[in-house]
């Protein structure tokens, strides 16, 4: 079984029904503006919400789409917590994605430090794939 987590939804594995036929799919919401007591905003589900209510499914990949802020916790969460798990983020190289992510991993407040979000990522990731569009074979292949 497989469960993806977005804040919008993307990979559309839930829709591949013949390929995957055990998918569970979580979005994300922001809330409607209102606060409540606790300084949330109204009706806001978060992906860490999300992740937090799958672990019943005793899933075997937990997928948090793309990694783009506070997000990252959840997604070494997820990493840590199912067999496999696999997201994504977009820089300009493979080093700069780790940076990005000790940065997104920081975003969730004063306790998630520097040495914090650096210990977390480099335990949580195993592999970096990084993929380039060639873009000037791009505008070549367009002209022709």
């Amino acid at each position: 079984m497989i469960g993806t987590f977005e804040t919008e939804y993307e990979l559309g594995l839930h829709e591949l029904r013949e390929k995957h036929p055990h998918v569970f799919a979580w979005e994300a919401r922001p809330g409607s503006g209102e606060r409540t007591p606790d300084g949330r905003q109204s009706g806001e589900v978060t992906i860490s919400e999300c992740l937090d209510a799958s672990f019943r499914f005793n899933l075997d990949r937990q997928i948090v789409g793309e990694v783009r802020g506070a997000e990252a916790m959840a997604m070494l969460k997820a990493m840590q917590s199912s067999e496999g798990s696999i997201s994504t983020t977009h820089s300009t190289n493979a080093a700069g994605g780790i940076e990005k992510l000790v940065t997104c991993v920081m975003e969730n407040g004063a306790h998630a430090t520097h040495d914090y979000a650096v210990r977390a990522v480099s335990a949580g990731i195993n592999l970096v794939v990084h993929a380039t569009k060639n873009v000037s074979a791009m505008l070549m292949a367009a002209r022709r």
